[in-house]
């Protein structure tokens, strides 16, 4: 799928003031088998995240925020790290804290330049967290 498969889903985000999430690098395991991919010099969830960082500029309005998020999985800080820099203006959902193996670090790895840029979700926690 190409990024004009995004098309109607932005169009309809931006038509009644509401963000997206895209998929980027998730917190599955099974996520490496295509996100770690490389293509050239990069990996496919660099590409993605190099196209989410230029539609959030697209579709950024007057806050520092655009309403195009990414999604980028809490167990993988030091991609996190690497793809954050590409999504400047980009609000971060970071599932897979806790039992999943996400941390601090994560957190850490994930935020940006701006106190909302961040948003985390716990669906699991195990007793040793």
């Amino acid at each position: 799928m190409g990024p004009d498969t995004l098309q109607p889903f932005l169009a309809c985000a931006n038509q009644f003031g509401k963000g997206l999430f895209v998929l980027c690098r998730t917190s599955n395991p099974g996520a490496t088998w295509l996100q770690d991919k490389k293509i050239g010099e990069h990996s496919v969830s660099d590409h993605l995240a190099e196209l989410i960082g230029r539609l959030a500029e697209e579709y950024r309005h007057s806050s520092s925020l655009s309403s195009i998020g990414a999604v980028i999985g809490a167990t993988v800080p030091k991609e996190g790290r690497r793809l954050r820099r590409m999504l400047a203006h980009s609000v971060i959902l970071a599932p897979g804290l806790g039992a999943q193996g996400g941390d601090a670090t994560a957190i850490h790895a994930l935020r940006g330049g701006s106190p909302a840029d961040l948003c985390f979700c716990v669906s699991r926690i195990d007793a040793h967290w």
